[in-house]
């Protein structure tokens, strides 16, 4: 079953301690739908995406791209043609 975006942005409250989540709206990327997907906005002005697999497979993928992100240096960000997102935090 699908979690609302108020579920998923409650997360965010567990992962990042102190953070005051002002707002949720769903996310949709038109994906496989192998994850329940939201954006928190936050009262100091960011808005987060929130994602938590269906799945086993699912939750393994997040935790690959987890460690991906978290290995991207200043230095390697800066030579990417594209802005990549910032791993910001997780909870279980």
């Amino acid at each position: 079953m699908a979690r609302s975006p108020f579920t998923l942005a409650a997360a965010v409250t567990a992962a990042l301690p102190g953070a005051e989540v002002t707002g949720a709206r769903p996310l949709s990327a038109g994906g496989d739908g192998r994850f329940d997907s939201a954006v928190a906005s936050l009262a100091d002005g960011r808005e987060l995406t929130i994602r938590v697999g269906d799945d086993d497979e699912a939750a393994r993928e997040l935790a690959a791209e987890a460690m991906a992100l978290r290995a991207l240096t200043a230095g390697a960000r800066a030579i990417l043609p594209f802005r990549a997102p910032e791993y910001v935090g997780e909870t279980r």
